[in-house]
């Protein structure tokens, strides 16, 4: 319980925090939020692995922006670096990096109702079917959550992480 309300006044600290402009120092910000962020996440019964006794599985998809501010954590989280969202099975969380823009439509497709907890960056990513999108407003990172999408997946979010977040309305499903 310590370590979860750690983590929540952690992500207050940060959502009030300016952001820097160097693109290294908005990444390592990001990063911060992006493991934070597992910790209010609760995966489905219809996932194929047991969180409690297995890694977290967190997968980069596309260019790594985070460079070495991510790292494996020993038994709670692996990480992963995939070039195509195929290759995505047994990933609990997805990060698509803003070059998979192009792709964004075919990706969120794929990972349609599967119980894998998408984020990204890339502007109007939630109100694209994206469940999570670390957005950058008024000099600050804020988290868009589209619940219906996390819903969908039976991904549920802490009520903390609601609270601290914008929700958005998806946009027409995609064709």
């Amino acid at each position: 319980m310590k370590t979860k309300l750690l983590g929540l006044v952690l992500i207050c600290f940060i959502l009030t925090a300016n952001v820097l402009a160097q693109s290294t120092a908005e990444y390592d910000v990001k990063a911060v939020f992006l493991l934070k962020i597992i910790d209010f996440v609760e995966w489905s019964k219809k996932s194929n692995t047991i969180i409690e006794k297995s890694p977290i599985s967190l997968c980069v998809l596309g260019k790594n922006p985070f460079g070495e501010y991510i790292q494996d954590q020993g038994d709670t989280l692996s990480i992963r670096y995939e070039e195509k969202v195929e290759t995505t099975k047994g990933c609990h969380v997805v990060f698509i990096s803003r070059s998979e823009i192009k792709n964004l439509k075919s990706i969120l497709n794929f990972l349609g109702n599967k119980p894998i907890l998408s984020i990204s960056d890339i502007n109007n990513f939630a109100k694209q079917q994206g469940m999570m999108e670390l957005a950058i407003q008024s000099s600050r990172i804020n988290i868009l959550i589209n619940l219906n999408a996390t819903h969908k997946s039976g991904i549920k979010l802490n009520s903390n992480l609601i609270e601290l977040a914008t929700l958005v309305d998806a946009e027409d499903e995609l064709n």
